[in-house]
C-alpha cells in the first residue's frame, strides 16, 4: 500500500524476499519525487509500525527510511530464533534495497539494543551497499554481555526480555495475553518497590525453562537451548562479535551509556573495531559516544536519582545520527569528519569531553586496597587479615539501580538502604583532599576462599557525597567456577584461596573533593542476577528458585600488594 502526505510517500507491507524465499515485511517512508535517496534501515523484533514518526523525521531530512520486522516477528514470515538468521537476512535486505529505484545505493543502518545487535551481525557479511552504521546501546557478545555477566545468569533482564517478545506471539490469544500481562506487572519494578526491598517472589520462581506462559509460544526451543549452554563455546561463537571485528569494514558510530545494561559491549565494539577492522580506513572511521545514560534514554538529562544538567542535552540524538549519515551517505565532509574519535561525558563534573583514544593512555592504574578496618587506601595492609560474611541464596542482596534494563529502575540510586545488611563488606576512603577522576575500565581483584565449591562475588564502586548519599557508579559480578575460564569451569576446593577478578565495566566519574570513594563487596545482586546456589550442581540444573541451595561462608583475604584491591584508572586533572 502506497500513500502520500505532506510531501512524503508511505509504503506499508512491502515484502522483501530473502535467499530462501521467506518474505520479511517492511515499511518505507521517503520524500516525494523520483529520488533516488540515500536510505536508512532499521531491523527490529519489536514491531516496525512503532517507527512511523522516526521515518517521517528521516524523510524530511532527505532520506528514505525503511523499518523491517525481523524474521518470524509481527508481519514477517519464517521462524524467529534470536540472532541466528540476521547475518544473511541483513545482507539480503540491504542488497534488495539498493536495487530499488528510489534508493541511490548508499545505505546506513541504525537502531538500539536488539536493533543495534543485528547491525553487528550483518557487518561481517560485508554487503556491498552498506556504507555506514549507528549501533546504539548494544552488546559485543550475546553470551557475556547479554545472557550472562561474569558467568552469572542475568535473571531480571532476560525474563523481562522474553516476556516482551512473547507479547507478539500471544496477541491473538486474549486469555493467555492477559495472563502474560499480569506476569509482566511483576517484572516491571517501580522505584518505590525497589527501595522497599520487597523480596520479589515472582523473580524467585519464574523461569523460562518451565513456565507455561511462554512454553511453546515461540514455536521452537530457543529459550531452552540458551539455558542449556552455560559455558562459552561453539553455540555462542556466532553471536560473539568481538571475534568478528576483523571481518567488518563499516564506518560505525558506537553509542552507549555508563549506566546502560550493555555499557561495556559498546566500548568493546569500538575498541575492537578501532584495532582490528578489516581495512585501515575502517579502523580510522570508528567513533564512540558514551553518556551517563541508562538503556536507551539518550535525550534525557535525568538518570536514576541524579540530574546531569542541561549540558548533557548538547548531544542531540537525531542531529548526531543525521550528521553521521550526512558524512558517509552524502559525502558531506563538513558533517563531523574531523572530530576526535571519542566523546565521553564525565559524570560528577557533568560535562562532555573529546578524546583521541580509548582507553586513555594517560590514565594510571591505581590500586586501592581493602583494609581490615573498612578503609580503602593506596597502601596495602602490612599484616594479612581476613573478613568473612555469610551468603544465603534464599536472602540475596537486593538490586538497587545499576546497569539494568527498562523493566527495572536503573542508573545511580542512593545505596544507603542496604547499609544494615551484614552480608555486604564496605570499604571507603577518607574524604578526598582533591578531585579524583576515574575514567576507564574498573576491575576488583579479590583474594577469596569459601566453604562452598562455587559461589559469586560482587563488587560495586560508589561515590559517597558530602551529605552522605551514596550513588553507585559501576558494578559487576563473577561466578567463582568461571574465575579462570569461560569455557572450562573449575570448582573451588574447601579452604583454597584464589583470586577472583570482578569486571565492573567502564565508567567516567569525577569523585569531587570532600567525597569518598567506596567499594561494596558481597555475593549477590538480586533480581539483576540469579543467586548462586553454592553447590556442585551445574548452574540452573533445576528451575530457578527451586534448586538445592546451601549457605556459604565467604572470606575475603587482605594484605600484601597482591591482596584484595580495586584498580581504578585515575586520570590526572589539569591544574
Amino acid at each position: 500500500m502506497t500513500a502520500a502526505n505532506e510531501g512524503l510517500v508511505y509504503e506499508e507491507f512491502v515484502p522483501v524476499p530473502m535467499r530462501d524465499g521467506t518474505l520479511l515485511a517492511a515499511s518505507v517512508t521517503r520524500p516525494a519525487g523520483a529520488g533516488p535517496f540515500p536510505t536508512v534501515l532499521t531491523r527490529t523484533p519489536y514491531d516496525r509500525t512503532n517507527q512511523r514518526a522516526n521515518g517521517e523525521a528521516w524523510a524530511r531530512a532527505g532520506y528514505a527510511f525503511v523499518r523491517q520486522d525481523v524474521r518470524g516477528r509481527f508481519d514477517s514470515q519464517g521462524e524467529f530464533w534470536p540472532f541466528r538468521d540476521d547475518p544473511a537476512d541483513g545482507f539480503d535486505t540491504i542488497e534488495w534495497l539498493a536495487a530499488q529505484p528510489w534508493c541511490d545505493g548508499r545505505i546506513g543502518t541504525t537502531g538500539a539494543s536488539h536493533v543495534g545487535t543485528v547491525q553487528y551481525l550483518a557487518a561481517p557479511t560485508r554487503p556491498p551497499h552498506l556504507v555506514a552504521a549507528i549501533p546504539e546501546f548494544a552488546p559485543a557478545s550475546v553470551y557475556d554481555r547479554w545472557w550472562y555477566h561474569g558467568g552469572a545468569f542475568r535473571l531480571g533482564f532476560n525474563l523481562a526480555w522474553i516476556a516482551l517478545l512473547a507479547q507478539d506471539n500471544l496477541r491473538h490469544f486474549p486469555a493467555r495475553m492477559a495472563e502474560l500481562n499480569a506476569a509482566r506487572e511483576q517484572l516491571w519494578v517501580t522505584p518505590e518497590r525497589m527501595r522497599s526491598l520487597e523480596p520479589m517472589p515472582f523473580f524467585r520462581e519464574w523461569t523460562p525453562r518451565d513456565l507455561s506462559l511462554v512454553d511453546g509460544v515461540f514455536g521452537n526451543d530457543w529459550i531452552a537451548r540458551f539455558m542449556e549452554h552455560r559455558e562459552y563455546g561453539e553455540f555462542w561463537r556466532p553471536v560473539d562479535f568481538t571475534a568478528q571485528h576483523a571481518e567488518m569494514e563499516t564506518p560505525m558510530l558506537h553509542i552507549g551509556g555508563w549506566h546502560d545494561t550493555f555499557c561495556q559491549g559498546t566500548v568493546d565494539s569500538y575498541v575492537g573495531m578501532r584495532a582490528h577492522a578489516r581495512t585501515a580506513e575502517a579502523r580510522a572511521a570508528q567513533r564512540l559516544i558514551m553518556g551517563p545514560w541508562r538503556h536507551v534514554n539518550w535525550g534525557e538529562r535525568g538518570v536514576g536519582e541524579l540530574d546531569f544538567g542541561e549540558g548533557l542535552l548538547e548531544v542531540s540524538p537525531f542531529e548526531t545520527r543525521r550528521r553521521w549519515f550526512d558524512r558517509w551517505l552524502r559525502g558531506d565532509a563538513a558533517a563531523g569528519g574531523n572530530e576526535p574519535p571519542v566523546l565521553i561525558f564525565v559524570m560528577g563534573e557533568n560535562r562532555w569531553r573529546a578524546e583521541e583514544e580509548w582507553p586513555l593512555a594517560r590514565a594510571e592504574a591505581v590500586p586501592f586496597y581493602l583494609l581490615p578496618d573498612g578503609a580503602l587506601g593506596t597502601r596495602p595492609p602490612v599484616h594479612e587479615r581476613a573478613l568473612t560474611f555469610r551468603y544465603d541464596p534464599n536472602h540475596p542482596v537486593p538490586t538497587i539501580g545499576g546497569c539494568e534494563w527498562v523493566n527495572f529502575p536503573c542508573g545511580p540510586f542512593d545505596q544507603r538502604v542496604l547499609d544494615s545488611r551484614p552480608d555486604v563488606l564496605r570499604f571507603q576512603t577518607a574524604p578526598l583532599d582533591e578531585d579524583v577522576e576515574v575514567t576507564g575500565q574498573v576491575f576488583a581483584h579479590l583474594l577469596v576462599s569459601s566453604s562452598a565449591p562455587d559461589t559469586d562475588l560482587t563488587a560495586k564502586l560508589i561515590d559517597v557525597h558530602t551529605d552522605g548519599r551514596a550513588f553507585n557508579v559501576c558494578d559487576g559480578i563473577a561466578r567463582v567456577r568461571h574465575r579462570r575460564s569461560r569455557e572450562h569451569p573449575a570448582l573451588l576446593a574447601r579452604g583454597e584461596r584464589d583470586e577472583v577478578v570482578v569486571d565492573l565495566w567502564s565508567t567516567s566519574n569525577l569523585f569531587r573533593r570532600g567525597h569518598r570513594i567506596r567499594l561494596d563487596v558481597s555475593s549477590s545482586n538480586f533480581p539483576r542476577f540469579a543467586p548462586n546456589a553454592n553447590t556442585t550442581a551445574p548452574a540452573y540444573s533445576a528451575p530457578l528458585g527451586r534448586e538445592e541451595r546451601a549457605v556459604a561462608e565467604n572470606t575475603v583475604h587482605l594484605g600484601g600488594e597482591r591482596g584484595s584491591r580495586i584498580v581504578l584508572p585515575v586520570v590526572a586533572r589539569r591544574r
